[in-house]
């Protein structure tokens, strides 16, 4: 018989009694030695309390340890008589370790509101605009105290989440995101290749990082795609055309097309023909507004909108799909001044009081000196937009949510 004294070298550590940790041992407080727990192996309760534990002790880390090994438990036996004709003296069992932890610096911080596009804390990353576009994700997570990174790297992995049916590719040296040491850091690196078929594939993500199993640590980060390059699955469109038409971001109608031989144009109809909106290059920059036109007596109208990136598409949605309408309203009826007005609407449709005998009442002249009175009435309806746009389904870049903002910005999102 004897006793056994079970210490925690410093507080750096707890000791439970089971792994939900709903039993702590040590330290306690009820004890003279809050640090120290002794059985009395003579006392049978002791030693039957003993004897629950003594293979089924659960360590916690509590503070980071400064150096390894500066932490950990101390088993002493203490007979009450010589073990086998020996000298009386303690049997002592010292386990040494470490208490560690990892933090993420690529990526890291917070998307949303502080946005980081390179380096050392990145956290937004953007597809190439190779064909196939490629999306290169640098992971680095650093490790304290120093000097032990390299003794967890068998046991460490990390994991990212996919980008829709995009192709994920570790680094030869990170199969299965098993990484690389860099002194106090583990590193690895994955590739996605090709751009995902959906604008809902972009967006927020997660990279988590393993040991033995067991998620660590958990960053969110943020998947862009090119805004003008034209890798996405169709190949013959801009990505903004594409992604923002698929995913329904800012009122491209389902049969609209995109036609590149008008560099310097935003949008035009054919309403003699069809009904389809026929977006241009410019349809994604900076709309032209505000603008004000005016009458030969003086009289002012204001018009344009103001829009850029998602909300520039909306505003020449709106443009043109009124021009369709006036179409329709006006074909087959007088116009004396040939501008698309029937004379009987030249006073007072769309609120905009026109000449029946002048078809650019307001003085817009250059190509719309023949329909400026057409021209002056879509260009007012893009300040009444109707076209509904969403800026945080915008994952261009540039785009509403990207660091390089251009676009409405989402009312979650801090202006940097």
């Amino acid at each position: 018989m004897g006793k056994v004294i079970l210490k925690r070298l410093n507080d750096k550590i707890k000791i439970y009694k089971d792994k939900h940790k709903k039993q702590l041992l040590l330290p306690n407080p009820k004890s003279e030695d809050p640090d120290t727990l002794t059985w009395d192996l003579s006392d049978a309760t002791q030693r039957k309390n003993f004897l629950s534990i003594k293979d089924n002790l659960w360590i916690e880390g509590y503070a980071v340890s400064k150096n390894s090994g500066d932490t950990g438990l101390q088993l002493t036996y203490r007979p009450i008589k010589p073990l086998s004709g020996g000298v009386l003296q303690d049997i002592i069992d010292t386990m040494k370790c470490t208490v560690w932890k990892e933090e993420y610096i690529t990526p890291a911080g917070d998307p949303v509101n502080e946005p980081d596009n390179e380096g050392d804390g990145q956290n937004e990353f953007t597809y190439s605009e190779d064909n196939p576009g490629v999306l290169k994700i640098n992971l680095k997570v650093k490790i304290y105290p120093e000097k032990i990174a390299s003794h967890l790297k068998e046991r460490v992995y990390f994991e990212v989440d996919c980008v829709g049916d995009s192709q994920k590719k570790w680094k030869d040296e990170n199969k299965d995101g098993k990484p690389t040491v860099d002194g106090d850091y583990l590193k690895a690196e994955v590739k996605f290749i090709k751009l995902p078929k959906s604008n809902s594939d972009f967006g927020r993500k997660y990279t988590r990082f393993y040991f033995d199993r067991k998620e660590m640590a958990k960053q969110e980060y943020e998947v862009f795609f090119p805004k003008k390059a034209m890798n996405n699955p169709n190949g013959k469109v801009p990505n903004w055309f594409y992604y923002w038409k698929e995913g329904k971001v800012c009122g491209i109608p389902d049969n609209a097309i995109y036609d590149p031989s008008k560099p310097n144009c935003y949008g035009y109809v054919k309403p003699w023909k069809d009904s389809i909106v026929r977006l241009c290059p410019k349809a994604a920059g900076k709309n032209d507004g505000p603008e004000k036109f005016h009458k030969d007596d003086g009289t002012i109208i204001n018009t344009t909108g103001e829009g850029k990136g998602i909300k520039c598409v909306a505003e020449v949605i709106e443009h043109e799909l009124h021009h369709i309408k006036i179409y329709k309203d006006n074909y087959g009826k007088k116009d004396t001044d040939g501008d698309g007005i029937a004379d009987e609407n030249e006073w007072g449709y769309d609120g905009v009081y026109t000449d029946i005998n002048d078809p650019d009442t307001y003085n817009l002249g250059g190509s719309y000196a023949t329909d400026g009175d057409q021209e002056v009435r879509c260009r007012k309806a893009e300040l009444n937009l109707t076209i509904k746009y969403y800026p945080e389904l915008d994952w261009a870049n540039p785009g509403c949510q990207s660091y390089n903002q251009w676009g409405p910005l989402p009312g979650n999102r801090r202006k940097k």
